[in-house]
């Protein structure tokens, strides 16, 4: 009985032979069969219906299912080779989701990105990095400690990315500026990372040339604007990138 009710049960009503009948269905352990003069009624788990079908060749009969609230099971039972693989496919896709594939670094070009590359490489940061360590920021941390050309840093995972942000030091070409954000042009907010300041926009915004993206009176901030066809990445008010969209994902 708990069988019917976990995997779901097909109801039977058969014209009734009599014993004939009630003997062909002894090997399939029916124990609640009703007789009445003109019919056999009887109950079976799912899984069992089209063995009973079969055993009933041409008799007339009428089958009631019922899947009952656990009846989808039945779709594992007679599945089993399948639902494993699927299985098998999410945990694995479950723990590959917890590591980075690519190791990005936006804000630096030249000898300095390479130096910071290979300077995070050497703490780990490489393919199939956890991404739980852009999460702690300990290493935006040891970034910023370890390379006087580097004012602030941030980590952060997009997608199965592991990125590093940075933002140079004022000796550097690419100054602090003294003011407000703003857009250099029409576009769209693509990415936003601030470091001080008031953010007056949010991923997905549409902005118009000279609107304030961050707010202050020193504001510092990475900001992706998708223009068209072009992304424009700012440092501060400062373009340090630009490039076509359909080239692929704006990086250094």
């Amino acid at each position: 009985m708990w069988k019917q009710w976990v995997r779901g049960s097909a109801h039977f009503k058969v014209a009734s032979e009599g014993c004939v009948l009630i003997n062909k269905l002894r090997r399939f352990r029916l124990y609640d069969i009703e007789i009445s003069p003109d019919a056999v009624s009887f109950s079976v788990a799912l899984l069992h219906k089209r063995e009973i079908m079969k055993l009933l060749g041409k008799r007339e009969c009428t089958v009631t299912v019922n899947k009952n609230v656990f009846g989808f099971l039945n779709f594992f039972y007679t599945r089993a080779v399948l639902v494993t693989t699927a299985i098998i496919c999410i945990m694995a896709f479950a723990v590959l989701d917890q590591f980075a594939f690519r190791v990005k670094i936006y804000g630096l070009d030249g000898e300095e990105h390479t130096a910071v590359s290979q300077y995070i490489t050497s703490q780990g940061v490489k393919k199939f990095t956890p991404k739980r360590v852009a999460r702690d920021q300990k290493l935006a941390h040891h970034v910023v400690g370890k390379f006087d050309f580097i004012a602030a840093a941030s980590t952060r995972v997009t997608g199965s990315t592991f990125v590093l942000t940075v933002v140079r030091a004022e000796n550097t070409p690419f100054k602090i500026p003294d003011g407000d954000i703003t857009a250099p042009a029409d576009g769209v907010v693509a990415d936003i990372v601030v470091f001080s300041g008031t953010p007056a926009v949010t991923v997905g915004d549409v902005v118009r040339a000279g609107d304030v993206l961050v707010a202050g009176p020193r504001a510092v901030a990475i900001i992706s604007l998708v223009n068209g066809t072009e992304v424009i990445c700012l440092v501060n008010n400062t373009v340090i990138k630009s490039r076509d969209v359909g080239s692929g994902t704006l990086e250094h």
